[in-house]
Order: structure tokens, then C-alpha cells, then sequence
């Protein structure tokens, strides 16, 4: 049997459930390893790092939801958007952040206070995760994989969030600019 190409991901949904939006997706996985690090008073690094990466990634994602929403011009995707925030000296998520936040009417987020210096931390735990570079000593991913650290992430990302989501809508409305949809968010970002 001839082996079949891989498909092309950047073109598929992620796999959730119908009407569900990636970043509610996403955040609910952060929030059920959460929920057992809680429940078990104790946890594996495994869980604690399954809830900071994927908070991260939820946050991501909705930044990508909020963000066409506020710039028309926001690219449809990952190669057009490394030329266009290159442009704007924007690329990379925390970058990403502060230009939807700037859009939304608020000041930028500091990346030497909570919580976008939170946030920091989990990209951080997030690229040498992913791109498996040395850089990040044991300690330091033990401490990030630990369940105070945890439970500080998804505050900390909750609270950006929420931050972006308030800000977004009340300069949507300004605008007269807010879909019937209303960014398929309820009145909290992950819903």
C-alpha cells in the first residue's frame, strides 16, 4: 500500500467540539489538569505542565480570535502574519499581545509584571519544550512544572485575558463595530 503524505495542518481545525472556538478548547485542557492537580493536593510535573502550556496556547489563540476583530488587515495566517507584524516589529506572541492590547485602547503590558511577565515564563517553558533547545536549567522547568506556579499561570493568563476581552468589546461597541456573534464569547474570554 503506498504510504499517503502527511495532511497539511495549517490549513485543519483543531479538534474540538462543534461550536467550540480553539481557545475555549484549549483552555479547557488547562483547566481539567488544573482541576486535578487541586483535587489530588499534589501533582506530577506532567499535569502542571499540561496547564501552563496549554493556558499559554489558549491565550494565544484567542489573541488570534480578538485580533481581526480590531485590525481588518490581521493576516489569515502564519506566513502572511511573520511578514505583516515583522512590518509592525510585532511578531511573536507577547509582541502579538501588546499590539491587540494597543488596538483595544489599553496601555501595554509590561513584560516585567504580572501578568505579562507570567506569560513570558510560559513561552519560555513553551519553546524549550517544543524546539528542545537547553537553555532552561532543571530547576527552573521543575519550578515552572510545579503546582504554585501553575495555579499562578492560569490566573495570570485569565486575568490578560479578561483584560483583552473587556477592552475589545467596549472598543468594538465604540466603533458601532460588534458582530452578531459578539466574538462568540460570553462575558468572560474562555467562556
Amino acid at each position: 500500500m503506498p504510504e499517503q503524505p502527511a495532511p497539511d495542518s495549517r490549513n485543519m481545525t483543531p479538534p474540538c467540539p462543534p461550536g467550540v472556538q480553539a481557545h475555549a478548547f484549549l483552555w479547557g485542557i488547562a483547566s481539567q489538569s488544573q482541576a486535578r492537580i487541586e483535587s489530588q493536593g499534589a501533582c506530577s510535573p506532567k499535569d502542571a505542565v499540561i496547564a501552563v502550556v496549554f493556558s499559554f496556547m489558549a491565550l494565544e489563540a484567542y489573541v488570534n480570535v480578538i485580533g481581526p476583530r480590531l485590525d481588518p488587515l490581521w493576516p489569515p495566517d502564519f506566513k502572511a502574519e511573520k511578514k505583516y507584524f515583522g512590518r509592525l516589529n510585532a511578531r511573536g506572541t507577547i509582541k502579538k499581545i501588546n499590539y491587540a492590547a494597543r488596538l483595544a485602547g489599553l496601555k501595554p503590558f509590561s513584560e516585567h509584571e504580572r501578568p505579562l511577565k507570567t506569560i513570558v515564563a510560559l513561552r519560555e517553558l513553551r519553546h524549550a519544550l517544543a524546539h528542545a533547545r537547553p537553555g532552561l536549567e532543571q530547576a527552573a522547568l521543575r519550578e515552572l512544572a510545579s503546582p504554585g506556579f501553575a495555579a499562578m499561570a492560569l490566573c495570570d493568563v485569565e486575568e490578560l485575558a479578561g483584560t483583552l476581552h473587556a477592552a475589545t468589546l467596549r472598543t468594538l461597541a465604540e466603533r458601532g463595530d460588534c458582530p452578531e456573534d459578539a466574538l462568540h464569547l460570553d462575558p468572560r474570554p474562555f467562556g
